[in-house]
């Protein structure tokens, strides 16, 4: 678990932390043996540099970014009660 330091919205680092060059970053910085199970020590973890913008920048690029899961979810939500409503059709078109 790594604990934000002052000045850090740790909302902003839950997603800069999966960009892919930041994953590709952590990839090499870690030991394991297949791609699944990947173990970055503290100690590595803590010389990778990251560069970030200032908080208030941060928590506008998370807000940003949560509209957009939040999107997600609702129209994920949507589609999976059509699946449902179209479902319920086609056991009543075959009784």
């Amino acid at each position: 678990m790594i604990t934000p330091k002052k000045g850090v919205y740790s909302k902003f680092f839950s997603y800069d932390f999966k960009r892919y060059d930041m994953i590709q970053t952590f990839k090499r910085n870690s030991q394991g043996l297949t791609s699944d199970t990947w173990n970055l020590k503290f100690s590595t973890l803590k010389s990778v540099k990251v560069r970030f913008p200032s908080f208030n920048e941060q928590q506008k690029i998370s807000i940003f970014f949560q509209q957009f899961d939040n999107l997600i979810t609702l129209q994920q939500c949507k589609l999976d009660k059509l699946k449902e409503l179209k479902k319920a059709y086609l056991q009543q078109m075959f009784i």
